[in-house]
């Protein structure tokens, strides 16, 4: 016998269950790529060593962002994921990447299953899911992000809102023939305000002229406005627009931000837990981010609660300089599920120390599947 307690060794993962939940927004959002009104996301829980880890893959229902989707994540965590992690030992925040390495892509699904299982490692360790991390921050400076409008001042009132919340950067989705016709009239108002842009993938490099216009407005940063996949691109307009490219789409692996940084495809880095595997990857590339000399915003997917909690432990990291899409929950759906809730305050939002899930949050969630050792 080795002597080692399971505090040393790890619990072995013994069941994974499998939710999905669908909640309405208070408001509906639009991109260049569509309006959303409602979002589904899928909802794990972790069991091991009489622990529970909790876990969300915040991915679109349709493939129109990256390839994912809900069906993609609910087909590989039955099939492929979840039988590599039952019966692991979690000794360290990189045994469950580990364990799913073989599968490749699938970083929703796989965001979902290392989330959960570092909420475990937290636990068994006594320490917050930001500590695990290497965070130190008990509280994060959060913008607003703002869906397509019609028109600049559709959002006047509610970016004095956001401001008046707290909340110190703004964000706006920006699509052709709706850039700098948005962006003027916001920066003629808030002449001092952390402006950043989002193009989504809307434009080519034949939208260069329009997009090097957008040099006027000051802008933190311009993100990801050519082709998801791409990066040469990007370094192609990098080199002609002074606005500080950020990439997003584009970095799905620590691989992908070396292949940026090589290029010189940005000057910038937009980090999202959700689609490069999980907070452990994430702390990973914002380390690389951080040996580049790359300011990072934390971007977010119109997280649940707990996708949100995990992302605000990453945010807490040092590096984090540019105020993420890490707000409070409330701004976006009426319902919480873990306690305390998500919520702004006047020291910014507050890093949670464990995600735990409230009594009844999943009444409303519609079971998938469980499985186990």
């Amino acid at each position: 016998m080795s002597g080692k307690t399971e505090r040393e060794s790890g619990p072995t993962v013994e069941a994974v269950e499998v939710w999905t939940l669908t909640l309405d927004r208070l408001t509906p959002f639009s991109s260049a790529n569509e309006t959303v009104q409602r979002e589904t996301h899928v909802i794990v829980s972790v069991r091991a060593g009489g622990l529970i880890g909790w876990g969300e893959a915040p991915v679109p229902l349709a493939p129109l962002y990256l390839p994912e989707s809900v069906a993609t994540v609910l087909d590989a965590l039955r099939h492929h994921l979840i039988p590599r992690l039952l019966g692991v030992a979690l000794t360290g925040p990189d045994d469950a990447a580990a364990a799913m390495a073989p599968v490749r892509g699938n970083l929703f699904a796989k965001h979902a299953l290392e989330t959960a299982a570092l909420d475990l490692i937290a636990q068994l360790r006594g320490i917050s899911h930001a500590s695990l991390l290497g965070a130190t921050a008990t509280h994060v400076a959060a913008g607003a992000t703002f869906g397509l409008p019609e028109r600049a001042e559709d959002l006047f009132d509610r970016i004095d809102d956001a401001l008046a919340s707290g909340h110190s950067r703004v964000k706006v989705k920006i699509a052709p023939g709706r850039d700098i016709q948005i962006l003027e009239p916001i920066r003629a108002r808030y002449p001092d305000l952390s402006l950043t842009a989002d193009g989504n993938s809307a434009y080519t490099l034949s939208d260069a002229a329009t997009l090097i216009a957008l040099d006027s407005i000051g802008l933190t940063l311009l993100e990801q406005p050519l082709a998801w996949d791409d990066f040469a691109d990007h370094a192609t307009l990098q080199g002609m627009i002074k606005t500080p490219l950020a990439l997003d789409e584009s970095l799905q692996s620590e691989n992908d931000l070396r292949t940026a940084i090589a290029l010189r495809a940005c000057r910038a880095v937009v980090l999202k837990p959700a689609h490069v595997g999980g907070p452990w990857q994430a702390k990973k590339m914002h380390d690389r981010a951080v040996k580049a000399g790359l300011p990072i915003m934390i971007g977010g997917m119109h997280d649940f609660c707990i996708a949100r909690a995990a992302n605000l432990a990453v945010a807490a990291l040092s590096g984090c300089t540019v105020p993420g899409d890490v707000g409070g929950t409330d701004r976006y759906y009426a319902t919480d599920m873990i306690d305390p809730p998500l919520r702004m305050t006047a020291q910014g939002m507050p890093v949670p120390t464990r995600i735990r899930v409230v009594d009844g949050a999943m009444s409303a969630a519609d079971p998938q599947f469980r499985l186990s050792v």
